[in-house]
């Protein structure tokens, strides 16, 4: 016959402490934001660090590869008003600057880690960087495909003469990246011919087809 110790629960499975739950519960969610801690760290010693790039250098017409991607702008063109394919309906954008258009040209023949070369920057001789309109093309495609669409940016007059587009594999966490550097060929006589340009330009939407 056994005897009763008179404490109560001395005959169950002792139960953890108040401390002990409160520590189970939250080491989950302590150890979430240390490595995202520690993530963002990373990324902005990245963001300090410089980029190193490898570049591949070519002229309007030409094509450059980078990991078997092939980009390539076809033609250079400017204007004041351009007409674009908006959602549902033709837009049109206009500007006092000039707005220079790129033709472009984005391949994949064979298997390759780069699918698109989307971080584009048109570079000027002054080292000033302008973005594309957020309306340009997605510099990409797919295996065994070409997408052709249209780049274009808006920029001073005075920044024309000398500029030249960059196409940065989007690499993460890497201060190493290929770049692609077209020469736009864009002299002081083509750049004051450009300047001139006065006549509405008319772009579509991208499109792709098979290699």
């Amino acid at each position: 016959m056994s005897t009763s110790t008179g404490v109560p629960g001395s005959d169950s499975p002792t139960r953890p402490g108040r401390l002990q739950q409160v520590r189970r519960h939250w080491a989950p969610l302590v150890l979430t934001l240390a490595i995202l801690l520690l993530v963002g760290a990373a990324t902005t010693a990245l963001d300090r660090a410089e980029v190193e790039f490898e570049d591949v250098s070519v002229r309007v017409g030409q094509a450059a590869s980078v990991n078997g991607f092939v980009v390539s702008v076809d033609r250079v063109r400017a204007t004041r008003t351009l007409d674009y394919d908006g959602p549902g309906r033709k837009k049109s954008a206009t500007s006092a600057n000039l707005i220079l258009v790129l033709d472009v040209r984005a391949e994949l023949p064979g298997p390759s880690e780069t699918r698109n070369l989307d971080n584009v920057r048109l570079m000027t001789a002054r080292g000033i960087r302008f973005a594309p309109a957020r309306e340009s093309m997605r510099v990409g495609t797919e295996l065994g495909y070409r997408t052709t669409g249209y780049l274009w940016f808006e920029i001073p007059e005075t920044d024309l003469a000398g500029a030249r587009v960059t196409f940065v594999e989007g690499e993460i966490l890497t201060t190493y990246r290929k770049r692609v550097v077209v020469d736009l060929g864009l002299d002081p006589a083509t750049a004051d011919r450009l300047r001139a340009a006065r006549e509405p330009l008319s772009v579509s939407r991208e499109e792709v087809s098979g290699l």
